[in-house]
Parts: structure tokens; C-alpha cells; sequence
């Protein structure tokens, strides 16, 4: 019986912290609906009211809605531009930074190659010193068997 009870109580304690969280989650996001509509919003209403002074679409005060409309697409337009100019000067950079790398890994092979080569020779050159010493030294060896002994 007693465990039971534990369980009803544990029960009833995480009912109570799931419905803290949800209200405390639902608090926030109302909160964050109310920056984004009182602060953030207007900000962009002011930033494209401010854009389409400087481009002239306005005149003093509010523009007319068809005004506003028209110079809305034009501003959407401008940006649509820009960033079709953008996208296409990030593909010409990938390309030159492809052909970059694709010259960069050639000159490595070229380089991988020649060190190859050089120990090689470098190995080549050891194995024929290590040969003229050994002949050196039996010849010597040999010399000094072959020489009489004076006594």
C-alpha cells in the first residue's frame, strides 16, 4: 500500500511540474509573439519606409497604398536582384576556389613524386657508397693476407 501511495504522489508532483512548464512555455511564446509584433515589425515598417523615401517612391508623410505597393515590388525587386548577384558571384568563387585546390593537390602529387625520386636516389647513392667500403676493405683485408711477413 504504501508504494502505491509514493506512486500517487509522484504522479501528482510531475502533473504539477509538466503544467508549471507548459504554462511557463506558453508564457514565453506569447511574450516573444508580442516583441516580434511591437518591436521587430515596426522596426521593418520603419526600415521600408525609410528605403522608399530614399529612393523617392515617397514624398512627405505616408505614401497612398497603391504607392506603397508599387514601390514594395520595386524594393522586392531590387533585393531578388541583389541576391541572384550574389548567389552568382558565390558560384564563380566556388569555382575558382575548386580550381584552386584541384592546381594546389597537382603540385603536391608533383612534389610527392619528386621526393620519391630524390630518396630513391639518395638510397642509391648509400648502397654504392656501402659498396666501395665493403670492396675497399677486403681489398685491403685481402692485400695485407697476401703481403709477406717480415720477420
Amino acid at each position: 500500500s504504501l508504494p502505491l501511495v509514493q506512486a500517487r504522489i509522484w504522479s501528482n508532483w510531475s502533473h504539477i511540474l509538466f503544467t508549471i512548464a507548459f504554462l511557463t512555455a506558453s508564457a514565453s511564446a506569447a511574450a516573444a509573439a508580442l516583441v516580434w509584433k511591437n518591436i521587430l515589425i515596426r522596426k521593418f515598417k520603419a526600415w521600408i519606409h525609410k528605403i522608399l523615401k530614399e529612393e523617392g517612391y515617397v514624398e512627405q508623410g505616408k505614401p497612398s497604398i497603391p504607392d506603397t505597393t508599387e514601390a514594395v515590388r520595386a524594393v522586392t525587386a531590387e533585393v531578388v536582384k541583389t541576391t541572384q548577384e550574389m548567389l552568382k558571384s558565390r558560384n564563380e568563387e566556388r569555382r575558382e576556389h575548386h580550381s584552386f585546390v584541384k592546381a594546389f593537390e597537382s603540385e603536391m602529387q608533383e612534389l610527392k613524386s619528386s621526393l620519391k625520386q630524390l630518396s630513391a636516389s639518395l638510397n642509391a647513392n648509400r648502397t654504392e657508397q656501402e659498396l666501395l667500403k665493403e670492396n675497399v676493405q677486403l681489398t685491403n683485408a685481402h692485400e695485407h693476407e697476401s703481403s709477406p711477413v717480415v720477420s
